[in-house]
């Protein structure tokens, strides 16, 4: 799955609406995050962000998927297949 945002630049200023989204610094798609991009905007000022946020109320991080995978591959292997 691929995530989308949209920056919107209004008179009044720039608003920022993003689906669900994941900083992965090392992504299964080998295709980073363009942090940069984002921080233009916030260089600019941004008057509105709009945002989701899965897991926002525990506090850390969330793994990267490549830590996932692995765990998942057990599960589904050690699974009975009747």
């Amino acid at each position: 799955m691929d995530c989308v945002a949209l920056a919107i630049t209004t008179p009044l200023g720039v608003v920022i609406h993003t689906g669900d989204f994941k900083i992965d610094p090392t992504p299964l798609d080998n295709e980073p995050f363009d942090l940069h991009a984002l921080a233009e905007y916030g260089q600019r000022g941004v008057l509105l962000l709009l945002s989701d946020s899965t897991n926002v109320d525990r506090p850390g991080y969330t793994e990267s998927e490549r830590a996932v995978r692995p765990r998942m591959e057990d599960i589904f292997n050690r699974a009975d297949a009747a």
